[in-house]
């Protein structure tokens, strides 16, 4: 592969961990407190319902409760949610913590102790947490049947007078134990709008939040904090319009502060503790299927992720059909990659002629630019035709890296012998030590040197320190990608090796 070929595939590189780790900036502002309370308007009494930072000397007393698909740790001291896990339908097949910290959300007057009370029937278990000296119930509600509705928790707060009601979560919803990334706010709210016929209707609109500096009041459906595999969501009551603010608690997580619009005896909402997974997210609507991030070319994305599962009903095996969307892949950029590779193939042809006028011309330099053009016309190359075809592939590995990251399925998915986990870096331990070996990313580096063998970078004295650097460097920057996405640049390395041989043998036959 020629020099400004494996250049501009760096670049390309390049640009998506830029995307990827400086996008994220870091808000120069107040406090979080100070903030919220400057922005609200409003006293922070107790009665709020608030976030309460529990220090070692605060009573905890743990109660768990759990169903076939959630387990939830909740703190009788202040009735408020500690822990939650989600049963994985995967090769995990365990609970899975996705909010564990040392602090409770809906915590309510958090030094009293709630009795509490589990009531059961067929359809529904409803824990009732309650305080006579407050005067105030919580019910927790569950659904027993195998259904949509199983991610879900349906909660009701009844107070003995109109209180302000105040919702303070500042939790970092957990990913997986490899990586920490960012978590996402989304706001789902609802809009008047005319259709064709002029007559007004609601339509339900989702929009990602950063940051919201000052309070705003909508109508809103949901609103969702998500970490890459799992999302938690709060739907609210669309009727009663609510003030939001949305602020960096720190690097990871975003706190979010919901006010319902007027003093209220009863107040119900929903829950929502579920998986980022496609099937899932459609199944339950809302439009929680936005929370997805596809990246910038979603299309593209979602459109492999399609083909991935379609593979995936055929064959049962993620690994396999992430080689199969490879294989459609380099079916359908074959020509941009045979051109790209041929275009390199005839200019490296072409080098012994340039160093001549190079040597003839080189006080000259306008005509030897001139004498080069007319080479490349006599020729018939175009020297920008093994470039401008990995350009046009930047889109598509973009999107396939958007996708094998992001996607939930690939989460505990089994491929071959030691790689149990499409999503997390390959990793071979060798018994006995702990030594790990990254089996698959040095495959890859590998057929990367073969790349270069046959496309001539090690004949090259020009590119020959070029030819040694770059698969190192490709490899080193793997060796923390998902073994999905290595998976699948290995096979593209196998097909591009293909593609050089099949070149290079014309180019002989045409001499």
């Amino acid at each position: 592969m020629e020099k400004r070929v494996l250049l501009a595939t760096l670049l390309s590189l390049t640009f998506l961990f830029l995307w990827q780790y400086l996008t994220y900036k870091p808000d120069q502002q107040q406090s979080i407190q100070n903030q919220t309370q400057k922005s609200f308007d409003i006293k922070t009494e107790k009665k709020d319902i608030n976030n309460e930072k529990l220090e070692k000397d605060v009573n905890f007393e743990p109660y768990i409760f759990e169903t076939k698909y959630l387990k939830i740790v909740f703190n009788k001291y202040g009735a408020g949610i500690r822990e939650v896990y989600i049963k994985e339908d995967n090769a995990y097949k365990d609970f899975y913590p996705i909010i564990k910290e040392e602090k409770d959300f809906l915590s309510l007057y958090p030094e009293i102790k709630y009795e509490l009370k589990e009531v059961k029937d067929e359809e529904k278990t409803i824990l009732v947490f309650s305080s006579n000296e407050k005067k105030i119930k919580k019910f927790f509600k569950f659904s027993n049947k195998d259904d949509e509705e199983k991610y879900f928790v349906e909660v009701e707060f009844q107070y003995g007078n109109e209180e302000k009601i105040n919702f303070l979560f500042n939790h970092y919803v957990h990913s997986d134990k490899f990586t920490q990334e960012p978590n996402n706010v989304h706001i789902a709210y609802l809009k008047k709008v005319l259709d064709s016929k002029n007559k007004e209707k609601e339509i339900l609109l989702i929009e990602k939040v950063n940051k919201i500096n000052s309070l705003i009041e909508r109508n809103i459906s949901w609103l969702s904090i998500s970490g890459k595999y799992f999302i938690f969501s709060i739907f609210l009551d669309k009727k009663i319009p609510v003030y939001i603010s949305v602020d960096r608690y720190d690097k990871l997580l975003k706190q979010v502060n919901i006010n319902i619009s007027k003093n209220l005896k009863n107040y119900s909402f929903k829950l929502l503790f579920a998986p980022k997974k496609v099937k899932i997210l459609e199944k339950l609507n809302y439009k929680l299927i936005n929370t997805i991030e596809w990246g910038a070319f979603s299309p593209l994305s979602k459109l492999f992720y399609n083909i991935l599962v379609f593979f995936y009903k055929i064959f049962k095996n993620y690994g396999i059909a992430i080689i199969g969307l490879t294989i459609v892949l380099q079916i359908l950029t074959f020509p941009l990659m045979y051109n790209s590779i041929k275009s390199a193939a005839k200019m490296r042809q072409l080098q012994p002629q340039i160093q001549l006028l190079q040597k003839v011309y080189k006080d000259d330099p306008k005509r030897l630019n001139m004498e080069i053009m007319n080479l490349y016309r006599e020729k018939k190359v175009n020297p920008f035709g093994g470039c401008l075809p990995l350009f046009l592939q930047i889109p598509i590995f973009w999107a396939l890296f958007t996708m094998l990251k992001n996607t939930y399925d690939l989460r505990g998915a089994e491929f071959i012998l030691w790689i149990k986990d499409l999503s997390q870096p390959d990793r071979l331990v060798i018994p006995g030590t702990n030594f790990a070996f990254p089996v698959l990313v040095l495959l890859m580096g590998a057929t990367m040197f073969l790349q270069q063998f046959v496309s001539g970078g090690f004949s090259d004295p020009q590119q020959k320190s070029f030819a040694v650097m770059m698969p190192v460097i490709f490899t080193i920057m793997f060796f923390s990608f998902p073994s999905g996405l290595v998976l699948y640049w290995l096979i593209s390395n196998i097909f591009s090796v293909g593609i050089q041989f099949v070149v290079n043998k014309s180019l002989k036959n045409n001499r």
